[in-house]
């Protein structure tokens, strides 16, 4: 490894821990990322030089050496999914008064590794099933998963440099399994946020697009009554035919079992405080 520079040294280290790592475009001497887009790239130092880095699942530590040594100073990017997720927390858009809310429904999430990002957010490593989807769970929260990537250290950004947190590093802390709750939210928004209603639901789609819909209306805080409502509406002006009325009491009895996504007023008002989560300064180095 004498041969490789720090990045690349970093980048090797990951790789015998089964990381699929991803060589970045770095920030040249003048701030400018160095892809075509230069000065107007508005992800400077966080996006992949190479194509087609989604299909990597492996690493190929051959491979790793040949990228460090071609571009000593690309940033280090692991390409997700297979198991390996990111809860991405951008407080620039209150993620971080979000999570805080959300924890004070479903409880605190498990020490796991953690990095504190060059833009002042937060990436939680967590082990989860292979299907997780790359989701936003709403603005500011982000789970990333297959097809999707994240910055390690020591790589920098426009915004600054990544760092591990201290106590989470992953050279101490196993990934956590991803909260139930987190995944379900996951799961129920990317059901929620699909597709448009059709204007005439027919034989055969009519479970399907209203317990859609009814996640939609739990997710955004409704109470079982009120999607009981809004589902009795469309299904008696979209539905051909029309589903029985129990049938659409089962749905909104099902569906209002899940613990709305968007926590009350006092809830997301909490900030973090007083615990892990906040973006501390006192953080270890690179690998």
């Amino acid at each position: 490894m004498s041969d490789l520079s720090p990045l690349g040294r970093a980048a090797l280290w990951y790789a015998r821990r089964g990381w699929p790592v991803v060589p970045l475009h770095h920030l040249c001497a003048d701030g400018c990322c160095t892809c075509h887009r230069g000065a107007a790239c508005r992800s400077a130092g966080k996006h992949p030089r190479i194509h087609g880095w989604q299909a990597i699942t492996q690493p190929d530590l051959e491979q790793v050496r040949g990228w460090w040594r071609r571009w000593p100073s690309a940033g280090i990017g692991v390409a997700l999914g297979g198991g390996h997720v990111v809860l991405d927390v951008d407080p620039r858009h209150g993620g971080d008064e979000m999570l805080a809310g959300l924890e004070r429904q479903h409880g605190e999430l498990s020490l796991t590794p953690t990095v504190l990002t060059g833009g002042g957010g937060v990436h939680f490593h967590f082990a989860a099933p292979a299907e997780t989807p790359t989701v936003t769970i709403v603005l500011g929260l982000e789970l990333k998963a297959a097809g999707a990537q994240v910055v390690l250290p020591p790589s920098r950004s426009a915004a600054g440099a990544y760092r591990w947190d201290v106590g989470a590093h992953v050279a101490d802390v196993p990934l956590a399994p991803l909260p139930e709750w987190l995944l379900a939210l996951a799961w129920q928004r990317r059901r929620s946020g699909a597709q448009p209603l059709p204007q005439r639901i027919i034989e055969g789609e009519r479970n399907r697009w209203l317990a859609s819909l009814a996640g939609t209306l739990r997710w955004r805080g409704c109470t079982e009554s009120e999607i009981i409502g809004c589902l009795s509406v469309l299904n008696a002006s979209r539905c051909g035919p029309p589903l029985d009325e129990r049938e659409l009491a089962r749905i909104a009895r099902s569906i209002s079992r899940y613990i709305p996504a968007r926590p009350s007023h006092d809830a997301t008002s909490v900030p973090m405080s007083g615990g892990r989560h906040i973006i501390r300064r006192d953080v270890r180095d690179a690998v």
